[in-house]
């Protein structure tokens, strides 16, 4: 986030990520979503990783990758249009997502109960 995906994407690509940005001014969160679809698509790189080796994640995270530029677009407008949907309503059911259960099969739990508050105190 602090270098705006300049260290972990080509030139034409970021150049490329960024007319999407401007053209889409009125959606500030496209970014936050670029970054979470960047890391999505990037996702077998990233296993391939040492396990528990921070370093290692670090100094990938400081390095160009070369990404399909659609297939990042296409997670980034679906992630921001979830997020959307998911922050629509006060009362959206929340999602209960199981490991290794894609999102199609997820199912949808009620909103969360609302407590009545403290209890009233009785006049004796």
């Amino acid at each position: 986030l602090q270098t705006l995906l300049t260290e972990v994407l080509p030139k034409q690509l970021w150049l490329r990520l960024w007319d999407h940005f401007i053209q889409q001014h009125n959606s500030p969160e496209l970014l936050y979503a670029a970054i979470v679809a960047f890391l999505q698509v990037s996702r077998s790189s990233l296993l391939e990783l040492p396990p528990q080796s921070p370093a290692h994640v670090e100094e990938w995270l400081h390095q160009a990758h070369e990404v399909d530029i659609t297939d990042l677009l296409e997670a980034t407008r679906r992630l921001q249009r979830d997020a959307m949907d998911l922050f629509s309503s006060a009362s959206t059911p929340m999602l209960r997502c199981a490991e290794n259960v894609p999102s199609q099969e997820a199912t949808l739990l009620p909103p969360p109960l609302q407590s009545p508050g403290p209890p009233k105190k009785s006049k004796p």
